[in-house]
């Protein structure tokens, strides 16, 4: 970030939203960032809920943690090859892991390991996304619209930590399940693959 303009003034910067690009790598981020942030509110809501034997305190922070380190990752490795691949890699995985969530929290497939282990893997990947995606973004937006860009796709990403719970919080009160929440949520994956596919090089 040192190396990113700061002489920028704030209209200047809302000069990007004139770029469909920057509609669109808000989206992906929104949904890799989105998960990140907003699962880290929504973990422990929704184990108290599906599971009630299990003290959530003593393993709220782990998802964070291992989201936070692996974003190191998804950014070195979209450095070697490509921000897109990388990140289309991730929201597959991210998906991958959303199914094991709804299916470990069924009644019947009702395990506390495989479910937080299905978690620990949106958490990392959601990690590596965010990294790649940061990239990304470096990549198509040049010289006075990077900083701008990265900061305001950032900025509504977080809003993510208060409309995951909500998400969550309605699909438990009407459904009395979390896993219409977790379907919406790969639905949002599989736009932003197509997204990449369809909008990017690399």
């Amino acid at each position: 970030m040192v190396n990113l303009p700061t002489n920028i003034k704030p209209l200047q910067q809302l000069m990007v939203f004139k770029r469909v690009d920057m509609y669109l790598v808000t989206i992906i981020y929104f949904c890799a960032f989105g998960t990140f942030i907003g699962c880290s509110v929504a973990f422990p809501l929704i184990t108290k809920l599906q599971f009630k034997e299990i003290d959530v305190v003593k393993y709220a922070f782990i998802g964070p943690l291992v989201g936070s380190l692996m974003r190191v990752v998804g950014g070195n490795l979209a450095d070697k090859f490509g921000g897109k691949k990388i990140s289309i890699l991730a929201f597959v995985m991210m998906g991958i892991a959303t199914l094991g969530i709804i299916y470990f929290t069924q009644a019947s497939q009702h395990n506390f390991i495989s479910y937080l282990l299905m978690f620990l893997i949106l958490f990392a990947f959601s990690g590596v996304a965010n990294g790649s995606i940061f990239q990304l973004i470096g990549v198509v937006f040049l010289g006075g619209e990077k900083a701008p860009a990265l900061g305001l796709s950032a900025a509504i990403a977080a809003y993510a930590s208060y409309l995951l719970p909500k998400l969550f919080g309605w699909s438990l009160a009407s459904f009395n399940s979390s896993a219409s929440a977790f379907f919406i949520l790969i639905v949002c994956y599989i736009l932003s693959v197509i997204i990449l596919i369809s909008c990017y090089r690399k």
